[in-house]
């Protein structure tokens, strides 16, 4: 009968016997799955399920005792039952493929899949992450959709312990097991893998570092050591945009704790600890390999060998499993932007702590040494002391002057001759100051591009490299101190401020900055071979330059003799290779590495590896979308205004009248910055007090704690003539 029917199906063996693409097991590299009859099979088994009680009950405890032996078996012990130890792994693809497991009744099925996707062997769950890559659009957003709902759900259900020291008779927090988080974490891992994911939490970066060898088996030519693998992984991926791997509950709930955000970060510290020594250990006994393979050689060659040689044992991955990646960080795809900040400032306020107990322990054993009853004062700030007129060269001056770990203190700025105390405010001000000052003022550092709206490096600038490290650093300070910054650079710029080494760059990237000769270049390659050799291209480029006042037109050479040679109509690509390479790299490397040097001075942990390019530039320029609907929803008020008052509906509707200058000008003067951070507005949380009756005096701010001082107008009208007054005139802190 049915019952006995799904009983005998629902068996390890006979699922691994089952669904072959093609008549031959395969030596086990990939799963050979027979996508469509393994889904022709599960809907006629949800069939049965939905004729009978009986059935379903039968198909869904075989399934969780199924699922829970996955679980738990590993390879050997699948070999030792009787289980084909090559494609033991099969029945985890095609157990993948059951649409039930989209129903929350089955998530014990789902619980225990993903555990045993989980300890696969390095090698098997390549071969699932590979076989995931075949399947259809529409099958694979299902199981990522499948994937992210048993993410959320798992937290839900999650069970609480006790947080506290052992023994402790002080009150004890309680904090949610994240034990199957972890495992749908690593088992969407293989899906992003799948994507075209790679970096952190990827299985070619976490699992499949293997020196010479390269990547995982998908992608055998790939350089797994390169830092930063996922600055390549530009706009979307192979199915999906890379924002579909972002997981609410993780970002919204499990890293909104303070307390579990410390401790995936120590279980990441451990993570990264025990990939480091792995890979060390591995690059030990490549060394040992090779010096072995060419002591053999030498001998062969001497006539000495005894004509056998023994095979070296093969290099193991860096972790066996993904079981063996402990923290939620080291999956950094299921993180958005402003998670990823917060991880960044923890990292750097960790480092400050380490660098401030150094210094404490210095100062006081100096002072004990030197007999002073107290040790020197340790200040846990960078302070600059700059001038409004002078201020590029002022921060020149002292930033020079500081030792690196500095940069990652809390910064307070002052402006001569002013009186603002630096809670936030000023260094916003200074920041607009210098970034414009350095951008858009009398340097040569930067040329405009694309109607004036885009900036990148002047390959003819004259400016020494300590002005563009400069830049660097004051990128990496506004990141630790949480200052948008208005840098309309190309997103390439930040892919390579990741990348390391150059990430390769793209016609596709030079379009951004100069779009009409990236369209004649692209109908140079598209062109008949016979018209393009009759062009007579040589292997050179040639720009207007403009140097000490004048224009002129220089000719760089692409290769030796690049003057003199033409190309041919089958060196097309490599010609816009190069042509490519030198505009975008060669052309500003010495300018760019200065640039590049300074801000990974500041921000060159770990952590910097879980960005893309679209979320560094996110996290640095803000999130571009202005909707101040959202800045009124999160607004509060204080001091007798309440969301019903008269004067606070004037104020939303005269700010909602503003143009778009005006509505910037309006947020600069009340947060001090005229960008939105990366969450929106709706983050901002502003603050409208009441300030005295009726009367021609402005609106004031602390711009420091975006509050915002109003005082009482009777009419619309002169509430808008004083609010644009006011934010017309609202440079500068106290009397200069």
């Amino acid at each position: 009968d049915l019952c006995d029917l799904a009983a005998r199906v629902l068996d390890s063996n006979s699922l691994n016997r089952s669904f072959f693409e093609t008549a031959s097991m395969g030596d086990g590299a990939g799963p050979n799955v027979d996508v469509k009859a393994a889904l022709q099979f599960w809907q006629l088994l949800s069939q049965a399920e939905e004729r009978s009680d009986d059935v379903e009950r039968i198909v869904r405890r075989k399934l969780e005792s199924l699922t829970l032996s996955l679980a738990l078996m590993s390879t050997a012990a699948h070999a030792r039952s009787g289980a084909d130890a090559e494609i033991w792994h099969r029945q985890h693809a095609i157990l993948l493929l059951n649409p039930n497991l989209a129903d929350p009744a089955y998530n014990n099925v789902l619980k225990c899949l993903c555990a045993g996707l989980s300890a696969l062997p390095a090698l098997k769950a390549a071969a699932i992450a590979g076989w995931l890559g075949t399947l259809n659009p529409s099958l694979f957003e299902t199981l990522t959709l499948t994937l992210q709902q048993h993410l959320t759900l798992s937290w839900l259900l999650a069970e609480e312990s006790a947080d506290g020291p052992l023994g402790s008779l002080l009150p004890t927090t309680t904090i949610k097991s994240v034990k199957e988080v972890m495992n749908a974490v690593r088992a969407l891992s293989l899906l992003f893998t799948a994507n075209g994911g790679r970096g952190p939490g990827s299985l070619s970066d976490d699992v499949f570092y293997v020196p010479g060898r390269g990547a995982a088996p998908m992608d055998p030519d790939e350089d797994v050591d390169q830092a930063n693998k996922a600055a390549l992984m530009a706009g979307a991926g192979k199915f999906l945009p890379w924002e579909a791997f972002y997981n609410d509950t993780v970002n919204g709930e499990i890293m909104a704790s303070p307390r579990n955000l410390e401790r995936q970060y120590s279980d990441w510290v451990r993570d990264i600890s025990e990939k480091t020594d792995r890979r060390k250990a591995q690059d030990k006994a490549m060394a040992e390999r090779k010096a072995a393979g060419e002591g053999v050689q030498a001998a062969e060659a001497k006539g000495d060998g005894d004509g056998k040689r023994e095979e070296p044992a093969a290099l193991k991955p860096v972790f066996e499993s993904l079981a063996e990646v402990r923290s939620v960080l080291s999956f950094p795809f299921v993180l958005e932007p402003a998670v990823k900040a917060q991880i960044l400032n923890l990292d750097a306020e960790l480092q400050m702590r380490h660098q401030f107990r150094q210094e404490m322990d210095i100062a006081i054993q100096t002072s004990i040494f030197s007999g002073t009853r107290e040790p020197a004062r340790v200040d846990p700030y960078m302070h600059l002391n700059v001038g409004r007129d002078t201020i590029v060269r002022d921060t020149l001056d002292q930033v020079v002057l500081m030792p690196d770990f500095f940069f990652k203190k809390a910064l307070r700025v002052q402006f001569r001759g002013e009186l603002g105390v630096d809670e936030g405010g000023v260094q916003k001000e200074f920041f607009q100051i210098i970034m414009r000052e350095l951008l858009h003022g009398n340097y040569d550092i930067f040329c405009k591009y694309g109607d004036d709206t885009l900036l990148f490096f002047n390959p003819d600038s004259m400016e020494e490299a300590p002005t563009f490290e400069l830049i660097g650093i004051l990128l990496g300070v506004a990141i630790y101190n949480g200052i948008i910054l208005d840098l309309p650079f190309p997103l390439f710029t930040y892919k390579k401020l990741l990348g390391e080494p150059e990430v390769k760059l793209t016609l596709a990237d030079l379009k951004a900055i100069k779009p009409e000769v990236a369209k004649s270049l692209e109908a140079y390659l598209a062109m008949d071979p016979t018209d393009a050799d009759a062009m007579e291209q040589t292997w050179c480029l040639t720009y207007e330059s403009f140097m000490f006042g004048e224009r002129s037109v220089r000719s760089v050479p692409l290769r030796p003799d690049g003057e003199d040679t033409v190309v041919r109509a089958e060196e097309r690509q490599a010609y816009v290779d190069a042509f490519v390479h030198w505009w975008l790299v060669d052309s500003v490397k010495p300018s760019f590495e200065a640039f590049k040097r300074g801000f990974r001075k500041v921000c060159g942990g770990r952590i910097l590896d879980f960005f893309r390019g679209e979320e560094l530039e996110l996290l640095i320029c803000g999130n571009p979308t202005l909707n101040f609907e959202d800045l009124e929803e999160a607004a509060k008020y204080a001091d007798g205004y309440t969301e019903g008052s008269a004067v606070i509906r004037n104020l939303w509707v005269v700010v909602h009248s503003l143009g778009e200058e005006q509505k910037r000008a309006f947020l600069k003067f009340v947060t001090g910055s005229d960008r939105a951070p990366i969450r929106g507005l709706g983050s901002l949380n502003i603050v409208v007090s009441k300030n005295g009756g009726d009367s021609e005096r402005l609106p004031t701010s602390h711009s420091c704690f975006n509050h915002l001082l109003l005082p009482e107008y009777r009419t619309i009208e002169k509430l808008r003539d004083r609010l644009l007054l006011a934010i017309q005139n609202a440079e500068g802190f106290g009397l200069r």
